[in-house]
């Protein structure tokens, strides 16, 4: 059985996201900052087979989100060691690092070659498409193999 850990602060876009895991019985565990996901993945030794990890989120309760905490801790993983494979998932099409401009498939290498996550795919979340839904259940379908 799956078990699957979800960052995400957005509770439209969560409770999307748990319709379509409980449709297929999958397990999982959710967390809205980066802290909390952080604390989850380092200090509280769950086993999780994946991430389902939103771009931006606050750093604790109460917060206005972070635009890229979903990066650093992309960036904590791999520097911990820590070999999960992750879903991101955003609403956004392009992102501005450094000034310099991004698609999603750019920010996909970028992640794979500096940060070393062997299994990462981007989703572009948006309410109308299924389109995502079907990007998560095949990539999570991929890492049962």
């Amino acid at each position: 059985m799956i078990k699957v850990l979800i960052a995400e602060d957005n509770i439209t876009k969560l409770e999307n996201i748990k319709k379509v895991l409980d449709e297929k019985g999958i397990l999982y565990n959710s967390k809205s900052t980066y802290s909390e996901c952080w604390n989850e993945l380092s200090f509280d030794n769950e086993d999780y087979d994946t991430l389902i990890l939103d771009m931006s989120l606050p750093r604790f309760k109460n917060e206005t989100a972070y635009k890229f905490a979903g990066y650093d801790i992309l960036r904590r993983l791999a520097y911990e060691g820590i070999k999960l494979p992750v879903i991101l998932i955003t609403g956004h099409v392009q992102f501005t690092i450094d000034k310099k401009i991004y698609n999603l498939d750019d920010i996909v290498k970028m992640i794979e070659k500096d940060d070393k996550i062997q299994k990462i795919d981007i989703v572009k979340y948006d309410n109308i498409s299924k389109s995502w839904q079907y990007s998560i259940l095949n990539f999570l379908g991929s890492i049962k193999e």
